[in-house]
């Protein structure tokens, strides 16, 4: 088995996750000292398509801060789906681009009352150097509507690969309901670069080898150190209703870096952090997860970045941004939703001391 390093480092391109201002999804999204609105007009003809058929693209017009693009809209979500009528969840592909971006993804915070979960996670992947989709805020309003207050989500697509990894051109598949087994490779979907179904049936044989053999033949095929950094990064920060914890997996994409041929992990659908729901890390589902578990090695190196996630984000202010996230949360909060989440943000704001103290507990 190879070394496995106890330190990631960063990719080609993942200084740049952080911003410089420059970019226009940043400026727009992710300040706090404005709510930006996003207004979505549909002509009655779309208005009745979405009803009837909520996944299914129908043309309209979109304007941030009123500026207008034509664009495609959908509604979108599982457990988080609301009808058109209620305060559903978008996804949105503009006609052309808005500043260089292909789609907006809109997300109606009905799993999460917080408004806080989806971006404090999304910051806590990033402050750990490790990829994922940002998360800002946005009022949204349709047809003239107020919807309210909305999670902003870049997707997971070229433009957020190539501020990543030195190539955008690999092979990118999401994980609906699926892991590396020969009965749930279907829930691998492929979403952009070459298809590489041989690849992933060959992962499946190789950790199909058993225990600890396993994890060594299949581990050509991941970034280790970036596969333990994201693993411990998803349970310091409780994602539980996603890969590795719930199989079949979902929330995450996989990437097929061209220039190494590894696969790294891309986590999504964040707004479910924070809850443990009682899984524990011994308790993981995900295949991968459950044969590092059985090797000494791994199982070690994995501990390791566990601590150095908690170290990380202490270094990087991490409960001082949950502060911060919740204090501007609450201006946007309904009356109701300020009297359910008192409790709840308290436990946010301390959450290193008492999470560090339940994985303690559970690797001794």
């Amino acid at each position: 088995m190879h070394r496995l390093a106890v330190v990631v480092a960063l990719g080609a391109a993942g200084c740049e996750a952080f911003g410089t201002g420059s970019d226009r999804f940043e400026q727009v999204f992710l300040s706090l000292e404005h709510l930006p609105v996003v207004e979505i007009e549909l002509d009655r003809r779309a208005e009745m398509a979405l009803r009837a058929h909520p996944r299914t693209y129908v043309w309209g017009e979109v304007g941030i801060d009123g500026d207008w693009v034509a664009a495609e809209v959908r509604l979108k979500g599982n457990g988080s789906f609301e009808p058109f009528d209620d305060k559903p969840s978008f996804k949105i592909k503009f006609d052309g681009d808005w500043y260089g971006y292909d789609r907006l993804i809109l997300n109606n915070y009905s799993t999460d009352p917080s408004q806080v979960h989806e971006r404090l996670a999304t910051e806590a992947f990033h402050m750990m150097r490790l990829p994922a989709a940002r998360a800002g805020y946005a009022d949204v309003r349709v047809n003239g509507v107020s919807k309210g207050v909305y999670g902003a989500l870049e997707d997971v697509d070229q433009d957020l690969l190539r501020r990543w990894f030195p190539r955008e051109d690999g092979s990118l598949y999401e994980m609906s309901d699926g892991d590396f087994e020969a009965g749930l490779l279907d829930g691998l979907e492929h979403e952009e670069g070459p298809r590489v179904p041989a690849l992933l049936r060959h992962i499946a044989e190789d950790l199909a080898a058993g225990e600890a053999v396993g994890f060594e033949l299949a581990e050509q095929h991941f970034d280790a150190d970036a596969f333990l950094a994201f693993w411990a990064t998803t349970a310091v920060v409780a994602q539980t209703d996603a890969f590795p914890y719930s199989v079949p997996g979902d929330d995450v994409y996989l990437y097929l870096d061209p220039d190494t041929e590894q696969f790294h992990f891309i986590p999504h659908g964040l707004d479910e952090a924070f809850l443990p729901r009682g899984r524990t890390i011994g308790r993981t589902t995900g295949l991968l997860a459950r044969r590092c578990l059985t090797n000494a090695e791994c199982r070690f190196a994995f501990e390791q970045q566990v601590d150095r996630v908690f170290r990380v984000l202490q270094e990087q202010g991490f409960e001082a941004r949950a502060n911060e996230l919740v204090r501007h949360a609450r201006n946007w909060r309904t009356d109701r939703q300020r009297a359910v989440m008192e409790r709840h943000d308290q436990t946010l704001k301390n959450w290193l001391t008492l999470r560090r103290a339940t994985l303690d507990e559970e690797l001794p």
